[in-house]
């Protein structure tokens, strides 16, 4: 799959900075639906495939940003619907559609009588699909696409090309992105603190941001274009994941619920202080080793009233067979041990 050769704008700052953000909402908006992979200003502006597959069906984006409301003129001129339709030459992949998103609704100058015409909006709902527009746009999208690639104008097909109007602002995008995903995490998370959420999106924008600005060759494999430039709604979760556990419990109901031995409270206190440290600062370590214990804990059976502190024993014992280079397993200092309690008093929450 080609890259796309996109070079009048790329480095506009907003517009960039905007897709980060939109690219943000289709996360939001199709985590019940798909597991996709969404890659960042590559095949197109943004681009997101259906599964994590190369083969998965497929919607390209352009997003197009203004501070006043856009002519079809300058659609047309600046060859923005063109650039779109070269993906229906890849036979590769279903295409889904073909998707123009812009903050601003686009006009056109419609004939209204034989002598005159008018201004109307053209585009101006969250959606719309070009097959419903008037007929007058419909014709000149279609001849500047039969004109431009050379083929005649009964091939020129617009069944796949939506318009999405987008809610983001040039001013207020990152606040609105923001506020989506708080919304969004309040549903399946009603304990999660707005801190937390916020930390959550500071982390995703961070992540977005880097697979957006990482430079990348031209026909590139599908595995790179997957490495280093796209995320994946196993990530966001990941991310989600692993951000639950910053805010950890109390210690004090670690101590309590865990039934922490007091000869071990002084030691276990430590660790607590440790892992407060590591999970606010998102350590790689910590990431790795959550991961772990999450999988570990799902596959040590608890016995019947053992205590939660000897459950937590046993857990480290499994972890540290495949992890005795750990440090954390080498010095024995009850990290694990309390990771494992906080991991488990959090889910009682």
């Amino acid at each position: 799959m080609a890259k796309i050769n996109k070079t009048s704008g790329s480095m506009a700052y907003n517009r960039l900075d905007m897709q980060v953000s939109q690219s943000l909402l289709f996360a939001i908006e199709l985590y019940d639906s798909l597991d996709y992979l969404i890659v960042l200003d590559y095949y197109d502006d943004i681009t997101v495939f259906e599964g994590e597959d190369e083969d998965s069906v497929v919607r390209y984006y352009q997003m197009k940003t203004s501070d006043k409301t856009i002519t079809m003129h300058t659609v047309l001129e600046q060859e923005w619907l063109p650039k779109l339709y070269e993906h229906l030459d890849n036979p590769k992949n279903i295409i889904r559609e073909l998707g123009l998103i812009s903050n601003q609704s686009i006009t056109d100058q419609i004939k209204t009588t034989e002598k005159k015409a008018s201004n109307k909006k053209i585009f101006s709902s969250d959606m719309t699909n070009f097959d419903t527009i008037h007929d007058d746009t419909k014709n000149k999208i279609c001849q500047d696409i039969a004109k431009r690639k050379q083929i005649s104008l009964d091939e020129v097909d617009l069944s796949k090309f939506i318009y999405l109007k987008t809610e983001l602002t040039i001013n207020s995008h990152k606040d609105l992105a923001e506020k989506k995903l708080i919304d969004f995490l309040s549903d399946p998370y009603p304990k999660m603190s707005i801190s937390i959420a916020k930390t959550i999106y500071a982390t995703l924008v961070q992540l977005l941001s880097c697979k957006q600005a990482f430079e990348l060759g031209e026909n590139s494999s599908f595995d790179a274009v997957k490495a280093h430039k796209s995320f994946s709604k196993k990530l966001v979760n990941k991310i989600i994941d692993v951000a639950s556990i910053i805010e950890l419990p109390a210690f004090q109901d670690v101590l309590d619920k865990g039934r922490i031995p007091g000869e071990y409270k002084d030691k276990a206190a430590s660790a607590y202080i440790t892992i407060l440290a590591d999970s606010n600062r998102n350590d790689e370590l910590f990431n790795r080793t959550f991961d772990a214990l999450r999988k570990i804990i799902q596959i040590v059976n608890p016995i019947i009233g053992e205590p939660l502190w000897d459950y937590a024993g046993r857990c480290f014992e499994e972890y540290a067979k495949d992890n005795q280079r750990n440090i954390h397993v080498l010095t024995a200092d009850l990290y694990i041990n309390v990771l494992v309690l906080c991991i488990l008093v959090r889910g009682d929450d």
